[in-house]
């Protein structure tokens, strides 16, 4: 059985495929993953590929930085398949904030009604993570103005309990994570009116984004495809049933909430005291934010037409990109993203077709090829009749009723055996 060592940027439930392939192994009956590392950001993630990991999990821009800094040689991953098509952050308000929740109305339609609203001080990751970029994209680009404060990954909701700075407290209006288990947690235990509120929704607020890829290393890719592939279409099946499968919520929802790592806490070490079915409860009520918000992709495939939409809203995110190597979002595709592997694992109904009439053609090939040189086919009539042909003569004139009957019975039973095969059940 081949083992597929996978990094991971971090631990979150939108990489629930890959914890229900961890725990689901007949989804896999040929290979095994393995996760040899997390946490360690898209780029962490992305630095292990030819060296502990053979797939990472993380934000696909990472290649295209690749791409741009290296022109020259082919990048060292690949992006093989779509996890994640929205922006896979969510914006929770700390006891502090002074940002309007309007009546009525959500505060996503709040802020495009007005240009460059002032949020404040905000809270979030270091400037280079994906979230920084988005961020600091909405800064540049008139969507607000705001000024970030940035903490290390996973230390984010620490302060929806704590002030933040050192000598000084800075009053943080919102703080921006993708632990959306956290802040569900984090909601549900508050008790008071100016507890945490999930305030604003990035996947609805800016659409399709291809926030989370499948990225192979180039070499395993290359000599192992088909282990690749395998692993693509157990995510596929995943995605399938989330989307598709009444209660499937609930059975990932007991499968994330089995997982010591992604178990809601907030504050340094400090649990919330919720267990056992209050953390299924959480993990539930954070699927179904995420199943509405079709955060999660529903196919793994890379030409999906939203994926390639995905594709240029994240490129543009990364716009500062363009000070590290003169290309565009059509020339990064081409150049970090292998569209087949994907479709092999997810194909499309005409492609489906289309294989079946392939497989008809070459089983009808071998068919005719067998029928005519098998040892009961054509070929053992025509030496059926020959023999009786050198028999009759070798044998009396008087004797050709015997060649006669001889002959006439080698066709019927030749013809017989002819049909038998042709008209078989497998052709």
């Amino acid at each position: 059985m081949e083992t597929v060592h996978i990094a991971l940027a971090a631990h979150t439930m939108l990489y629930l495929p890959v914890y229900v392939l961890l725990e689901e192994k007949h989804r896999l009956p040929n290979v095994q993953v393995k996760i040899v590392v997390a946490d360690v950001g898209d780029f962490g993630a992305y630095d292990q590929l030819g060296g502990k990991a053979n797939l990472c999990i993380c934000d696909p821009m990472t290649v295209v930085r690749d791409a741009a800094e290296n022109m020259l040689r082919p990048t060292k991953g690949v992006v093989v398949g779509a996890l994640v098509n929205k922006v896979g952050l969510w914006a929770v308000t700390t006891p502090d904030t002074t940002l309007p929740v309007p009546k009525g109305d959500t505060f996503a339609n709040y802020l495009r009604s007005r240009h460059r609203y002032d949020m404040g001080n905000v809270l979030t990751y270091d400037k280079s993570s994906t979230a920084g970029r988005v961020i600091s994209f909405l800064n540049d680009h008139g969507d607000w103005t705001c000024v970030r404060y940035e903490v290390p990954f996973g230390t984010e909701l620490e302060y929806l309990q704590r002030p933040y700075g050192e000598k000084e407290r800075v009053p943080i209006n919102m703080i921006v994570t993708c632990d959306l288990l956290g802040v569900v947690a984090a909601e549900a235990a508050s008790q008071e009116d100016n507890g945490p509120r999930r305030i604003l929704d990035f996947p609805t607020f800016l659409g399709d984004t291809l926030f989370t890829g499948i990225v192979a290393d180039r070499a395993y890719l290359k000599s192992k495809e088909g282990v690749v592939t395998e692993v693509l279409r157990g995510i596929q099946q995943v995605l399938n049933d989330f989307y598709n499968v009444r209660d499937s919520d609930e059975t990932f929802a007991s499968i994330v909430a089995d997982d010591p790592n992604l178990h809601p806490t907030v504050g340094p070490g400090k649990d919330i005291n919720c267990r056992g079915h209050q953390v299924v409860t959480h993990c539930l009520n954070a699927f179904r934010i995420i199943k509405k918000d079709e955060v999660l992709a529903h196919t793994v495939r890379l030409d999906d037409p939203a994926h390639r939409e995905g594709w240029n809203s994240a490129f543009t995110i990364w716009w500062g990109l363009r000070a590290l190597g003169r290309i565009t979002a059509d020339d990064a595709f081409a150049r970090a993203c292998d569209i087949n592997v994907a479709a092999e694992a997810d194909p499309s109904p005409d492609e489906i077709r289309q294989r079946k009439r392939v497989e008809d053609r070459e089983r009808l090939k071998r068919k005719a090829i067998d029928t005519i040189f098998g040892p009961t086919g054509i070929g053992a009539i025509i030496t059926l009749i020959a023999t009786v042909l050198a028999f009759r003569a070798a044998t009396p004139e008087e004797w050709w009723w015997i060649w006669f009957v001889i002959s006439c019975a080698s066709v019927v039973v030749g013809g017989w055996i002819l049909a038998q095969r042709w008209f078989s059940r497998d052709h």
